[in-house]
């Protein structure tokens, strides 16, 4: 068979994701024949000069750790995945009940909500200036840290989005506790972004059961159908993407965390099965916190 040329080497274009990439051996994937092995070339001229292999010391770079070919396939199916999903939006028949309506507690803000969205949004706005600060901008897109600013967001809106996105974010917040269970931090360089890297995520798991608790937005009917299709459409269609074009390694989308490595190639369809498997128990786990705490008077 034909190869594609993709020798691992180090890059050194400045302002983006190949600024400080590792030099590696040489390593290639077969080419495929046929309709998908044209599709693979053309995915694969997008950046061709993405390595094979990652690097030990770092996982901020993306790679071709799983070939163009192979990529093109596992689109087509997620995609699929999506549609379904989608369509099922569409029809009512996902996020069904998703309709706002204003909580009574929505305009009785006192000085604990007040004091918890101002440090909330100081906690954002240092995570983002620390990652502009060390030319890391691209990894705000990374979950965790969207979900900081959007929880700083919905100290300040209690609305019709700040709602949606509770409730979103209540069926997906399993990604900010396996973030803090199996974090990587080969990439961090001081004490100072350990701490903050941390306390973002103790903020992450914490402040969704306070404004449960308090009753401050509207708890939706549990769908881990239709939130676990818009997931894959951020990931798959945003991140996968972006990772290919950019060279920033976003959510692990071009190459596994050190948990999936033994699934090698097909990590991203074992991820598939696990991101369906922990929406569905995080949404009937906050079904049965808010069905067993009452809101505060």
């Amino acid at each position: 068979m034909a190869q594609h040329g993709m020798t691992l080497r180090s890059r050194k274009r400045s302002g983006d994701a190949t600024t400080d990439a590792p030099a590696a051996p040489e390593a290639t994937h077969e080419r495929w024949q046929g309709p998908i092995g044209v599709l693979g070339g053309i995915l694969f001229s997008v950046n061709p000069t993405l390595p094979v292999i990652p690097a030990e010391e770092s996982k901020i770079f993306s790679t071709w750790y799983i070939s163009p070919e192979q990529t093109i396939l596992e689109v087509a199916f997620v995609s699929a995945i999506i549609l379904y999903s989608f369509y099922g939006i569409s029809q009512g028949i996902y996020l069904k009940g998703w309709d706002y309506v204003p909580v009574e507690s929505r305009d009785k803000v006192d000085m604990l909500d007040e004091g918890i969205k101002y440090l909330t949004a100081v906690e954002a706005a240092v995570l983002v200036g620390v990652k502009l600060k060390r030319n890391r901008a691209a990894f705000l897109l990374q979950p965790c840290n969207i979900w900081i600013v959007l929880l700083a967001y919905l100290g300040f809106q209690r609305d019709a989005v700040g709602a949606w996105l509770f409730n979103f974010y209540l069926h997906t917040m399993w990604g900010s506790w396996l973030g803090m269970l199996a974090a990587d931090l080969r990439d961090y360089q001081s004490l100072p972004e350990i701490v903050l890297f941390f306390l973002v995520h103790i903020t992450l798991i914490a402040l969704p059961f306070y404004h449960l608790t308090r009753g401050n937005f509207p708890v939706y009917p549990q769908d881990p159908v239709g939130t676990y299709g818009v997931l894959l459409a951020v990931h798959w269609w945003c991140y996968l993407p972006f990772s290919i074009v950019s060279g920033w390694h976003i959510q692990y989308m071009t190459h596994p965390p050190s948990q999936l490595k033994k699934h090698g190639g097909l990590y991203r369809m074992v991820g598939l099965i696990g991101y369906f498997i922990f929406t569905l128990i995080t949404s009937a786990g906050v079904t049965w916190y808010t069905s067993s705490a009452s809101p505060e008077a």
